[in-house]
């Protein structure tokens, strides 16, 4: 989720490509898919639910469509790679996304996360 005051994510995306960190990713492939979406369209979806659910409550019908169901909130299309949807962010911010990138196995990075805990 981000908005236009997010400060965590983009921020450190940009000190990491200051490094030269954004060169790793976990695994092999690029093709990850992670769903961000947009902090009003979030609060849209809260709202037309509950709008649901307050004119479910007041129906005579016991047949529900909206609760106790999940539902999930995307903004649209099918989710980006990481690596899409960082990459014209980090552009716009005057980085880039290094042509060359080292794969790091997820046990290796599930381990030095366990270090990095202790």
């Amino acid at each position: 989720i981000f908005g236009p005051f997010e400060e965590f994510h983009f921020n450190r995306a940009k000190s990491l490509s200051e490094m030269g960190l954004n060169m790793f990713r976990i695994g092999r492939e690029p093709r990850k898919g992670m769903d961000w979406n947009y902090i009003s369209n979030i609060v849209d979806a809260h709202i037309l639910a509950a709008q649901r659910l307050m004119e479910e409550s007041r129906s005579v019908s016991t047949s529900s469509q909206v609760s106790g169901r999940a539902f999930f909130v995307v903004d649209g299309p099918p989710p980006d790679s990481t690596q899409d949807f960082w990459a014209p962010v980090l552009e716009a911010a005057g980085h880039s996304l290094p042509r060359t990138r080292v794969s790091v196995p997820p046990m290796v990075m599930y381990f030095a996360a366990i270090l990095f805990e202790v």
